[in-house]
């Protein structure tokens, strides 16, 4: 991205500078019981010093890692490794700003690559991970100008996020293993910006896929003038973890700004046409004409490139409730799953703010020793103008209950209970009455005991 003002994901806190200028206390860790802060329980990431931290993968977990690293006081080598060309930038723009076309990319940066450079984080743009070997600590990248490197770690932090889930009846080109150009898929800024020049004035277009990128892609696209049919084989239109508890409420919003919502409706292919662009067909026969296709089927962990690395457990990338997998090796963000405490089951990340969260727990461990409350997960959208919150432990609740506005209205804040217990909040246009019982909850959620009471109610 070209010269310009990017966010760090920092907390206000004073930067440290480059290790080399003395802008930080401490040097090299010697973890465990070798030496320096003792770390107990599984989070103890194994004896030795570490030198140099490598995190693999520059999108906000990994970013997140790298500046905690440094604010934490660590000295040593810190080396970010980015698949992609541009600068970190925040991903929840994509779908919002960027499909709106009310953001330039530049406006999407977290962070320069100058900053990050005089923070003394080796930013590397462009070094797709390709192969992790633990017995030598390297780590194998590819760059498309430079060919392969080989990059050594004392520790490292796996970051890699996810990768847009393919639907098998999505044409894909196998030159580049992404759909072909009937289809189309959200995942990276390229992503977006291919859909942006799309999303023009009485357009068809037809998005498959009824979570919340789907509501949210839908929401862009009409926003753009776009005539726009929202599809998928769910019963209903999901709000994440929430499910489809609130699948009315999101037809509604779409009703309003004349989206066509087909649900149960499973596609089976797309083909192009003599008339409008594409096909979309569906499995009980029906067609669907199209000028653009876009595919919001999920997300997968990328982490294919970890497949001989012994490091899989049934081809996911699990982590104790502090991001450790193994021995010096760490996961954060969308590429693993975190042990939660609370349900004693791995949970993934999923969002944004909570791969921040991990990213930061994760450089104060390495950096300092220190441990870090489990990150309760949290997730905003906005859609059509609405927006909404969510924060919690919502997939255990067994009740919902109406704590602040009316059912009937576009304001409503609801509780999540698992029995007698708190677990989690979902507010639509009420910000304020959110924050406010977002304290109460995570007092809850974090309170001694709750862990026992959740698995006792759940």
């Amino acid at each position: 991205m070209r010269a310009g003002r990017g966010r760090s994901l920092r907390p206000g806190r004073r930067r440290t500078g480059h290790a080399d200028r003395g802008g930080s206390a401490r040097g090299p860790r010697r973890l465990g019981p070798a030496g320096g802060v003792p770390l107990p329980g599984p989070g103890d990431p194994g004896p030795g010093v570490i030198e140099r931290i490598v995190v693999v993968g520059a999108s906000t977990a990994g970013l997140a890692t790298a500046e905690s690293v440094r604010d934490a006081g660590f000295r040593g080598e810190v080396v970010l490794l980015g698949a992609e060309q541009w600068d970190p930038y925040r991903r929840p723009a994509l779908s919002k700003q960027i499909l709106l076309g009310t953001w330039k990319p530049d406006q999407a940066r977290l962070v320069e690559a100058s900053t990050l450079r005089a923070l003394g984080i080796d930013f590397r743009p462009g070094h797709r991970a390709v192969r992790i070997d633990r017995r030598s600590r390297t780590v194998q990248t590819d760059h498309h100008a430079i060919g392969t490197d080989i990059v050594r770690y004392d520790a490292v932090v796996i970051a890699t996020g996810a990768s847009a889930r393919r639907p098998s009846w999505a044409p894909y080109s196998a030159e580049a293993n992404r759909p072909a150009p009937a289809v189309h898929v959200l995942r990276t800024l390229d992503d977006a910006l291919r859909i942006a020049g799309q999303l023009v004035r009485r357009r068809r277009v037809t998005v498959v896929g009824t979570g919340v990128l789907g509501s949210e892609i839908a929401s862009a696209a009409t926003a753009r003038g776009a005539r726009v049919s929202l599809v998928g084989r769910s019963a209903g239109l999901s709000l994440g973890a929430a499910g489809l508890r609130f699948s009315d409420r999101l037809r509604a919003l779409h009703a309003a700004r004349d989206v066509e919502v087909r649900t149960g409706a499973e596609v089976v292919a797309v083909r192009p046409t003599d008339g409008p662009r594409y096909d979309v067909r569906f499995a009980d026969g029906t067609r669907l004409g199209s000028d653009v296709v876009i595919a919001a089927a999920g997300a997968e962990p990328a982490v294919a490139w970890l497949a001989d690395s012994g490091l899989l457990t049934d081809g996911s990338l699990l982590a104790d409730s502090h991001g450790r997998v193994a021995d010096r090796v760490f996961a954060v963000g969308d590429a693993s799953s975190w042990l939660d405490p609370a349900t004693g089951t791995h949970r993934a990340c999923g969002h944004q703010l909570t791969a921040m969260e991990q990213g930061r727990s994760v450089g104060r461990l390495l950096a300092a020793g220190q441990l870090s409350p489990y990150p309760i997960p949290f997730f905003w959208s906005e859609i059509h103008g609405a927006r909404v919150q969510a924060s919690g432990r919502l997939d255990i609740a067994d009740s919902v209950e109406l704590l602040a506005g009316d059912h009937d209205s576009d304001q409503a804040l609801f509780g999540f209970r698992a029995g007698d217990h708190a677990c989690g909040l979902v507010a639509w246009n009420m910000p304020k009455p959110f924050r406010n019982h977002q304290a109460a909850l995570l007092a809850e959620l974090s309170a001694a005991g709750s862990a026992a009471h959740l698995l006792e109610t759940s």
